[in-house]
């Protein structure tokens, strides 16, 4: 973590006052090729926007690379689907791993009503497995995506 890694000295600081300067590793999972992980850093505000302070992130043991989800639009830390351009995935605490290393997380319905509703170009070149998922309605439950990584 280099200069962002909290010192021993700092451990007993109130969380609110260490946060301003170091991340910390919250999630961590480990596949046959990854090492998944979320991490926390301060959120901070642009000129025009609030960063928040969950990055979600894996390493690539093979290519020994490191990737962390990009800010989407919303500033936010996304996981995009490129194979189809569905919706991003924000990626939140409690994500998990299957023993085919993929990743396993969840979308909310709403965020899925939302994303059919400002999208409708991207949505009618969809598969018809991804179209389906424009009759849900925002209330229903948070649909379970299980997520496989480029290799």
């Amino acid at each position: 973590m280099g200069k962002f890694s909290l010192p021993y000295s700092k451990k007993q600081i109130l969380p609110e006052e260490r946060d301003k300067d170091y991340f910390f590793v919250l999630d961590l999972n480990e596949s046959d090729r990854f090492l998944f992980f979320g991490i926390r850093h301060k959120p901070f505000e642009t000129e025009d926007r609030f960063v928040g302070w969950y990055h979600f992130g894996y390493y690539d043991k093979e290519k020994r690379q490191t990737f962390v989800a990009r800010m989407d639009h919303t500033q936010q830390s996304a996981l995009i689907n490129d194979i189809d351009d569905f919706a991003p995935i924000y990626v939140q605490p409690g994500w998990s791993i299957n023993n085919d290393g993929e990743l396993l997380a969840y979308m909310e319905a709403g965020d899925i009503v939302d994303w059919f509703n400002e999208n409708p170009e991207k949505a009618k070149k969809l598969p018809e497995h991804l179209k389906n998922l424009s009759k849900l309605k925002p209330e229903d439950n948070p649909v379970v995506v299980i997520i496989k990584l480029k290799q």
